[in-house]
């Protein structure tokens, strides 16, 4: 290959990387699992579906109780107040939206990717087969809605608002640099991320083993969300539940 083919080849991988890490992209790669999964909220009867739907949801509804908020799609509400910002931020920087289909494509497949090495990886260091939690629904439909809310509304929640909060927090009041701010964002966030899978009436049984496993997920994911972004982290996850859905 020549010297300008790869520098063509650099380039070219330079602006994905960017691109695909841009909230606004991340947005949009994640809106059709967020649309599946309001629909399916809204057919199934929620006597049938867990009114708490994952540790994300548990989180944010003792949050919007302090205020006095209830409600089952409050927590919808505020992930599409977070969209709105994020499209009229990036409209009024750039003056356009920029659409690159095939650089979709290639996310989805870095999310496949990702999603099967989390597997691969957390079934090595169980060594026992993995179950989904009980918060999952009986049918196999719920489950997979259950999923997409899980890989969105947990990454959103524990990666975006908790690595970033806690890192520019960090950064503020202790005047920390951004790669120690941004790991012990990742720390925290990886030790909240475990805990609330153990809080509310469908929450696991507390155990060691499985607080310590879910807590390496959570740091497997927030080093790919640092990375790679909110969207490819979030379909990473759901391709982790899928795996489990239809393969365990």
């Amino acid at each position: 290959m020549s010297s300008l083919a790869r520098s063509l080849k650099s380039t070219r991988l330079t602006a994905y990387a960017a691109y695909t890490r841009s909230p606004l992209q991340s947005v949009l790669f994640i809106l059709p699992a967020l649309i599946v999964y309001e629909l399916g909220l809204f057919f199934f009867n929620h006597s049938d579906i867990t009114g708490i739907r994952n540790g994300a949801d548990v989180l944010m509804r003792h949050f919007y109780a302090l205020f006095g908020l209830y409600g089952f799609y409050a927590f919808a509400a505020s992930l599409l107040l977070a969209i709105g910002i994020t499209f009229w931020v990036e409209y009024h920087g750039h003056g356009r939206i920029a659409i690159e289909p095939l650089y979709y494509l290639w996310m989805v497949g870095e999310s496949l990717l990702y999603g099967a090495i989390l597997f691969i990886v957390l079934s090595k260091v169980a060594s026992v087969n993995i179950r989904i939690p009980p918060l999952f629904g009986p049918s196999v439909w719920q489950r997979v809605v259950l999923a997409l809310g899980a890989g969105i509304y947990e990454e959103f929640v524990f990666r975006v608002i908790a690595i970033s909060g806690v890192a520019a927090l960090v950064s503020l009041g202790l005047n920390w640099s951004k790669t120690g701010a941004y790991i012990l964002g990742v720390l925290v966030s990886s030790v909240v991320f475990a805990w609330f899978h153990y809080v509310g009436v469908y929450g696991d049984v507390f155990q060691v083993r499985t607080f310590l496993l879910r807590m390496l997920a959570g740091v497997l994911l927030s080093v790919l969300y640092v990375l790679r972004g909110f969207g490819i982290t979030a379909y990473a996850h759901i391709v982790y539940d899928f795996i489990i859905i239809f393969f365990v």
